[in-house]
C-alpha cells in the first residue's frame, strides 16, 4: 500500500512538471489566447472587362456572406460573390459578414479590339469569343500524358472548345517547353501555340484560328525562319491593332546565333510580315578566349550587293576584314545579310541554306 501511494504521488509530480515545462508562459502569469484568423477579401480592387465575370471571396469565415453592388448598371454581384461586368465604369462590391464590412473596388472597361492573354492547362476561360459567333465561348486545353523521362510533354494538345475535343499536334518530334496563348486582332480571335524542340525536330510555333468546327493554321512563324537553320523560336512580344510584334531566334547556317524582330499583321482574312528585312542582333564569340565580340573576321573574301532584290554588285569584302551583321533580308528562296565593316562599309551578301558550308565569320557561335 505504501508503494503504491509512492507512486501515485510521483506519476502526479511528473505531470505537473511536464505541464509547466510545455507552457512556461502560464507560470509567468501569462494567458494563452488561440489567434484568431482575420476575416478579409482576397482583393480590394479589380478592373474587368465588359461582359466578363469575376468571383470575389471572403476569407477567414465560413459564415454567411451579405454581397451588395454600388451601381447595378456597371457590375451586379450574385449570392456567392460572382461579379459580372455590364458596362464601363466603376462600382462598389459590399461584402458585410460577422459584423465587418468589407469592400472592393470594381473598374469595368471595354474589350480592346487587339491583346494578349496566357492560357494555362487544364483551367477553363469563358471570356473569350474564339468561335466569332460574338459570344463567350467556354475554352479548356488538357496535356498529353506523356511517360518520357525527358520531355515533359509529346507531341499534342487537347483543346475543348465549348465540350467539344479538337486536337492539335506537331509535325514531328515532341515538346520540352510550351506556352499558349489567345490573341485577338481587330476582334479575330487566334490560338498561339509555342512548342519548344531540340535538334532536327519540328518547332511548334503556329497560329491557329477557328474554322467550321475545327482549328486550322492560320500562319506558321517558322516557315521562312527554319529555312536558314535550326532551333528557330518566336516569341510574341506585343499586340495592337492588327499588328503582331514578334522577336525571332535563330542559329543560322551563315551566322550562328542571332536574334531579330519581325512584324505581322492581320489583313483581309490573312496574316503576313510587313516587311522581308529585319535588323539583327548578333552573338558573336572569340573562338580561342570564348569572350562576346562585337565584329567578326570574315572567313572568304565576299561579293557585296547594292540590295538584296537587285543583283547590281557593289564590290567585295575581302578576306579577314572585320564584319558584323546588322540586318537580314529572308524569303522562302533567299537570305541576304547586310555587313558592316570597322570602317563604317556596307554591303549585301547572300547567305546559305546549306548547314555544312563554312558561316562568313571565324567568330559565329553554333549551340545545340
Amino acid at each position: 500500500m505504501k508503494y503504491k501511494f509512492l507512486k501515485s504521488i510521483l506519476v502526479a509530480t511528473i505531470v505537473a512538471t511536464s505541464t509547466i515545462t510545455l507552457n512556461p508562459l502560464q507560470d509567468k502569469g501569462i494567458q494563452i489566447v488561440e489567434a484568431k484568423s482575420k476575416i478579409k477579401l482576397n482583393t480590394t480592387k479589380k478592373t474587368i472587362y465588359k461582359g466578363s465575370t469575376y468571383t470575389l471571396k471572403v476569407k477567414g469565415t465560413k459564415k454567411k456572406v451579405k454581397w451588395t453592388t454600388s451601381n447595378k448598371k456597371v457590375a451586379t454581384v450574385n449570392s456567392k460573390g460572382k461579379v459580372t461586368a455590364k458596362k464601363k465604369g466603376t462600382a462598389t462590391i459590399t461584402a458585410k459578414v460577422s459584423g465587418k464590412t468589407l469592400k472592393c473596388k470594381i473598374t469595368v472597361k471595354n474589350k480592346p479590339s487587339s491583346y494578349m492573354v496566357n492560357l494555362e492547362f487544364n483551367k477553363t476561360y469563358k471570356n473569350y469569343d474564339i468561335t466569332g459567333d460574338k459570344k463567350s465561348d467556354t475554352i479548356k486545353i488538357k496535356p498529353q500524358k506523356y511517360s518520357g523521362d525527358r520531355y515533359k510533354y509529346g507531341d499534342k494538345i487537347f483543346v475543348y472548345i465549348n465540350g467539344k475535343r479538337l486536337i492539335l499536334s506537331m509535325k514531328y518530334g515532341e515538346c520540352f517547353r510550351m506556352k499558349i496563348k489567345l490573341v485577338k486582332l481587330n476582334n479575330k480571335v487566334f490560338l498561339f501555340v509555342n512548342g519548344y524542340a531540340e535538334n532536327d525536330w519540328d518547332a511548334w510555333q503556329i497560329l491557329y484560328e477557328y474554322k467550321k468546327g475545327k482549328l486550322v493554321k492560320a500562319y506558321d512563324f517558322k516557315r521562312i525562319n527554319a529555312k536558314y537553320g535550326y532551333h528557330p523560336e518566336a516569341t510574341i512580344t506585343k499586340v495592337t491593332n492588327n499588328k503582331i510584334y514578334v522577336r525571332h531566334f535563330l542559329v543560322s547556317n551563315s551566322l550562328g546565333c542571332l536574334e531579330f524582330n519581325n512584324v505581322y499583321q492581320y489583313k483581309n482574312g490573312k496574316i503576313s510580315r510587313t516587311s522581308n528585312i529585319s535588323n539583327v542582333s548578333w552573338s558573336g564569340v572569340n573562338q580561342k578566349s570564348y569572350k562576346k565580340v562585337k565584329y567578326g573576321y570574315m572567313k572568304k573574301t565576299k561579293t557585296i550587293y547594292t540590295s538584296p532584290t537587285s543583283n547590281k554588285k557593289k564590290g567585295t569584302i575581302k578576306k579577314g576584314t572585320k564584319v558584323k551583321p546588322i540586318k537580314v533580308y529572308m524569303t522562302d528562296k533567299k537570305m541576304y545579310i547586310l555587313l558592316k565593316t570597322k570602317s563604317g562599309k556596307t554591303g549585301w551578301v547572300k547567305g546559305s541554306k546549306n548547314i555544312y558550308e563554312e558561316p562568313l565569320m571565324d567568330e559565329c557561335l553554333f549551340v545545340g
